[in-house]
């Protein structure tokens, strides 16, 4: 057996597959390249398993499984930054808390089983500590399915999703968010629990990333284009700031949104006989909050899609989001009248405000290149600060600012 960080692996897959499941090996190896996942660390698990359990036809034969394991961060400043045992705890709790209870709650409104919300990779366990005594230490891990066996794939982060892919990510997005809603209509009480538990991070030294927002709006006085949006993009930046993700979003539009939702954070397949994608995995839940939908889907809109889409598909895109929320809470009988399309058109203009400042500093994330041998390929803050800026940023810049201004979506 290799040497890795996962240790007792044969523990963490008897917590789901069988209690007497034997790991005979596995081999451990690095799953992503700097530049794709700053939260945790991310290694690939091949494992072989030997089941236990008399009433499985699978008994006592050799298995093959491919995971991922998503383990603590390798940096203290990575650690520090996304506060690894608080965003661990939340993760864990959407796999065994969030997932199981909103199927639970499709199935006792009548959805088939086979058709409940599965966009998201199966769940073979997790721990924070091998010690019971410790809350959180380099032991930690979250098994999931490896999504690459199976063929997906991830579309290139710096550019953002064509139309096709586009579709497939919104559709399963709106579903999400209405089944947030739909529990806080149905089981209130449950609701109450999950706000709870979708605390938002705390933002820690904000000053410390004043250097590239300045570069960025440098950029935007220094293009032909953006220059007359100057003033607008200053003024709408400044209020998405801390406190805007820790408030209690305004009623009825609140639910669980994912808060992180770009093109590294959902995995796409394709059908093989069409080539085109019919199926999406979300990963990445360490940072879902109690929030707006809405603001979910405008961060999608600014940063999730290519040049071509957000310029000649947009409103097509918020037309399929919004009719897919509404079918979605029609399923659990729910009163649409209070999410009509007035409320939520003035609900997305407020919250593509608040989303902006958000996407500016992403798509410098999403467009940078980071080079492996890098000593500070995992420090965010210092990449970002010294990262020369692409073609491809300047693009989608000017492309995020003109569909704020073209929507009419600038604080004015």
């Amino acid at each position: 057996m290799e040497q890795s960080d996962l240790k007792d692996l044969q523990s963490l897959l008897r917590q789901k597959i069988d209690d007497k499941l034997i790991v005979k090996s596995y081999k451990v190896e690095n799953f992503l390249p700097p530049g794709e996942n700053y939260g945790s660390k991310i290694v690939s698990v091949d494992a072989i398993i030997i089941r236990n359990n008399e009433n499985d036809n699978r008994n006592n034969s050799e298995e093959h499984i491919y995971m991922i394991a998503k383990l603590p961060p390798t940096s203290k400043i990575q650690r520090e930054m996304f506060d690894s045992p608080f965003t661990f705890k939340k993760e864990i709790f959407m796999y065994d808390g969030i997932f199981p209870a909103y199927k639970k709650l499709e199935i006792e409104n009548g959805v088939n089983e086979k058709q409940t919300f599965n966009n998201y990779a199966d769940y073979y366990g997790s721990r924070l500590s091998l010690d019971e005594s410790i809350e959180f230490d380099d032991d930690a891990a979250i098994l999931l399915e490896n999504l690459k066996t199976k063929n997906y794939y991830m579309i290139d982060r710096r550019h953002g999703c064509d139309l096709s892919h586009a579709k497939l990510a919104i559709k399963p997005l709106a579903k999400f968010h209405a089944l947030g809603i739909a529990m806080k209509h149905k089981k209130p009480e449950f609701f109450e629990v999950l706000k709870n538990r979708s605390k938002c991070l705390e933002f820690k030294n904000p000053e410390d990333w004043a250097d590239t927002f300045k570069s960025i709006f440098e950029h935007i006085l220094n293009d032909p284009s953006l220059k007359d949006y100057h003033e607008s993009c200053s003024k709408t930046a400044k209020l998405g700031d801390f406190s805007s993700y820790t408030s209690v979003p305004d009623e009825p539009w609140s639910t669980i949104i994912h808060s992180d939702f770009w093109s590294n954070n959902f995995m796409f397949h394709k059908n093989n006989e069409t080539n085109e994608p019919d199926d999406i995995k979300f990963v990445d839940f360490q940072n879902y909050l109690f929030l707006s939908p809405t603001r979910e889907l405008a961060f999608f809109l600014g940063c999730g899609i290519n040049h071509y889409v957000i310029n000649n598909h947009l409103d097509y895109l918020v037309n399929l989001y919004y009719e897919t929320l509404i079918d979605t809470l029609r399923v659990f009988n729910i009163d649409i009248e209070i999410y009509s399309r007035e409320t939520f058109d003035e609900r997305l203009c407020k919250d593509a405000r608040l989303e902006f400042g958000h996407c500016l500093c992403m798509l410098k994330i999403i467009t940078m290149d980071v080079n492996a041998d890098d000593p500070n390929s995992t420090n965010l803050k210092n990449l970002l600060q010294r990262s020369e800026t692409s073609e491809i940023f300047r693009t989608r810049l000017r492309d995020l600012v003109l569909m704020l201004h073209k929507k009419n979506w600038f604080d004015e």
